[in-house]
């Protein structure tokens, strides 16, 4: 009997090995992931299949209340989607309809009249960012922020199978890069007050 328990005891460990590395567990615990990423590239996606109620080229557009933000940004192949001239989304994005995806917004800050980021440095951990995409409206809550060194690529630290939303700018007069990640937390129609 004692073989038989000991039998099913490390069967049922391996079962749980097996499980934890095919990652049928990764929503019940918190994992972060570094992702080295390059800043300020262009990546091509097709979002010719979407309709956006504007009528200049724009695909969505960036609130912050609290900074007195409210930017359009543009599609990746557009000469308008250029941090100097717009808030830029910075390859390799996702778009907010992406389930689990990231998407990342780039912006100058300083004293130059395409600073938008001028003052992301002030929010803090529970500010809301509202991404308007296409017919939606998508509302995020800051997680975290930390500074990396100002170089070609920025890490994510990120959790797993949650959209999120990164903010990045340049921290004025240091060498470093401001990094802002923010979790969805609530999505509706683009008329709907949520």
């Amino acid at each position: 009997m004692l073989k038989s328990i000991r039998g099913g005891f490390i069967a049922l460990i391996f079962l749980f090995i097996s499980l934890s590395y095919s990652n049928i567990f990764v929503a019940v615990k918190f994992l972060y992931y570094d992702e080295p990423i390059p800043l300020f590239s262009v990546l091509n996606v097709d979002d010719s299949n979407k309709s956006f109620s504007t009528v200049d080229e724009s695909v969505g557009r960036i609130i912050i209340d609290k900074i007195d933000l409210d930017r359009k940004f543009y599609p990746f192949d557009s000469n308008l989607n250029d941090v100097n001239k717009n808030v830029a989304i910075i390859s390799p994005s996702d778009m907010p309809d992406v389930i689990g995806g990231t998407l990342i917004l780039a912006a100058h800050s300083g004293n130059v009249n395409t600073a938008y980021f001028k003052r992301l440095n002030e929010l803090i951990i529970g500010d809301i960012v509202v991404i308007y995409y296409y017919d939606f409206k998508y509302i995020y809550k800051v997680s975290s922020y930390y500074e990396e060194n100002r170089n070609s690529s920025i890490v994510i630290k990120r959790e797993k199978l949650k959209n999120v939303l990164v903010l990045t700018t340049c921290k004025i007069g240091t060498k470093k890069q401001l990094v802002y990640i923010a979790n969805l937390v609530n999505k509706c129609s683009f008329d709907d007050n949520c």
